[in-house]
């Protein structure tokens, strides 16, 4: 026998293990986030939210040997209340008759 150690895919068995260990690992963080978060969020924040999660795994990605970090979509900004429309312009159209008399100019009471 020879003095080498096992490997397997061109890589050491301790490594290939440890590599596994740490994948795992993340894989399980991340369900425990995912379940912890559908708990306790909202329904209605929830694609928000998975969205920001997204971005940390994202980065978690990077930390892997293989991994890249992926381009992301921006957030989606909270959306502002509807504005109110623009008041339409009015015309009055009034006839040569006075609106207002005088009181002492043949008033009717």
């Amino acid at each position: 026998m020879s003095n080498m150690s096992a490997v397997l895919f061109g890589a050491p068995l301790g490594v290939l293990i440890l590599s596994v260990a740490i994948t795992l690992a993340m894989l399980c963080v991340v369900a425990v986030v995912v379940v912890v978060l559908a708990r306790r969020v909202p329904p209605s924040d929830l694609p928000q939210t998975y969205l920001g999660v997204s971005y940390i795994l994202s980065a978690l990605a990077g930390f892997l040997p293989w991994g890249k970090t992926s381009a992301q979509p921006p957030l989606p900004q909270a959306s502002s209340p509807a504005a109110e429309p623009a008041p339409t312009p009015t015309v009055l159209v009034m006839q040569s008759d006075p609106v207002l008399r005088p009181a002492g100019q043949g008033a009717e009471r």
